[in-house]
């Protein structure tokens, strides 16, 4: 449950600050108000599959206690920001430290099920509290910026991570390590394939689909995708293994997973 209410911050921290971008633009003015949002997405979705290498390496307990730190702490520079350079800062911060903490969830949730039906329920209540967070997150940040100041949106999540930091040590126990070498170059590829997808995606709108930095983004995002998708195959440690892709129900679930979530974290002008 401690775990649980982790995975809670990550996903509605995703949409709360939707909401209050008219109110942060009347304090921190317009300019690159969409960033705002955007600047958490590419380094979240960028860095997640590299983010869930080292907790295979070091433990997923401390990996995720390392980037609940990260997205715990970078809200209090965020919302202090004078400057919508500094709040933008601060959110790509935080999805850093999305990317680190959430592969460990459902690892931890998994593994601290005492059988298979606690375990069940456990991915059970996971994907409630994945798509239960971006919808509060959404209700909350409208409340938040009208009833008080668009820099609670991002203050609110602080005592909630700080929390979890302190308990998850004393009741959530640590995932076996299990020692290998790290796909550098895997890693690299992967990880610059989906920023420049992602870039091209959200700065889309912006730009324009047909425009040349959105072209040009996708081109190399699709590019960077091919060095991966051959040498996963064949590395002894793979980042991803090629084998999981393979399971329809898998992909199934991957398909409705990204539709839900990214019908959520939908911009709001």
């Amino acid at each position: 449950m401690i775990v649980l209410v982790g995975q809670l911050m990550l996903t509605l921290d995703g949409t709360i600050v939707n909401v209050a971008l008219p109110s942060i633009g009347t304090g921190l003015g317009p300019s690159s108000l969409s960033w705002i949002v955007n600047a958490y997405t590419p380094a979240f979705g960028g860095l997640m599959l590299t983010g869930g290498r080292p907790g295979n390496t070091y433990g997923r307990l401390r990996v995720f206690l390392i980037g609940l730190s990260i997205f715990t702490a970078s809200p209090l520079l965020g919302g202090f920001a004078q400057t919508s350079t500094l709040l933008i800062a601060a959110r790509a911060a935080q999805g850093i430290g999305a990317a680190l903490a959430a592969p460990g969830v459902p690892a931890l949730v998994t593994t601290s099920a005492r059988d298979d039906a606690a375990r069940n329920r456990a991915l059970a209540l996971f994907a409630a509290v994945g798509i239960g967070g971006s919808t509060l997150g959404l209700l909350l940040g409208g409340v938040v910026s009208e009833v008080g100041s668009w820099r609670w949106t991002l203050f609110i999540t602080v005592p909630i991570g700080i929390a979890v930091l302190a308990l998850a040590p004393r009741f959530v126990a640590e995932t076996p390590r299990n020692p290998g070498r790290f796909d550098l170059i895997g890693a690299l590829c992967a990880t610059g394939a989906a920023v420049a997808i992602v870039w091209a995606l959200t700065g889309a709108p912006e730009h324009g689909w047909t425009s040349a930095q959105t072209i040009g983004s996708l081109t190399a995002g699709v590019a960077l995708l091919a060095e991966p998708a051959v040498t996963e195959r064949r590395v002894t440690h793979p980042m991803l293994v090629p084998a999981l892709l393979r399971d329809r129900r898998r992909l199934g679930a991957l398909a409705v997973t990204t539709l839900v979530f990214g019908s959520q974290m939908c911009d709001i002008p």
